[in-house]
């Protein structure tokens, strides 16, 4: 009778409508510290235009909410260079097969890039793989770039952080979002 309670109050609708038919970004790369309970994680989704959005959050395990922060402004034209050197390393190239699991170790750190489709490529503790300099050094100097001014909401998470993974770090918010049409028509999801 307290779950139904605690179902219909808090958690009911689990689902919010949203319009998942927007640009895709040029590439988005997802940072995760995990230190026991602990999420620490950053996001930058740079698009097309030059525009860029920096989303950082801290999670927790067994809280139904937490605080995002947003950032954005505009690539100059030296990140814009160093963008497309990152892009074309190989080990950016090498896809996962399906979709990456959370970080599960105690204590973990991740690197998650995805580019022009629904494909990840993953650089975690966990499988033992480093993410490249370059592409770590990119990210932490958009993130030291001076912002006076942010966007913060609360979240809401349902699952109380276990049903966290880095799909949903990349900005997936509906289900449907993480699949894709092939030749001939066939639908395949992530």
């Amino acid at each position: 009778m307290v779950l139904s309670y605690w179902f219909a109050t808090f958690a009911f609708p689990y689902r919010q409508p949203i319009i998942i038919d927007a640009m895709r970004p040029e590439i988005s790369i997802l940072h995760v510290n995990k230190d026991g309970t602990r999420f620490h994680e950053s996001r930058i989704s740079v698009y097309r235009d030059g525009t860029y959005y920096l989303t950082t959050s801290e999670r927790r395990l067994f809280s139904y909410t937490f605080k995002e922060v947003s950032y954005h402004g505009i690539m100059t034209s030296d990140l814009r260079n160093q963008l497309t050197a990152i892009k074309a390393i190989p080990a950016l190239q090498r896809t996962l097969s399906k979709a990456p699991g959370s970080l599960r170790a105690w204590h973990g750190e991740g690197w998650y890039t995805e580019a022009n489709s629904i494909a990840i490529t993953a650089f975690t503790t966990e499988n033992t793989t480093e993410a490249p300099s370059e592409l770590a050094a990119f990210f932490h100097q958009i993130e030291g770039i001076p912002t006076t001014t942010g966007v913060s909401y609360e979240v809401k998470d349902v699952c109380l952080d276990f049903c966290y993974d880095p799909k949903a770090g990349l900005g997936y918010r509906a289900e449907n979002q993480r699949c894709s049409e092939k030749s001939g028509g066939r639908l395949v999801c992530y």
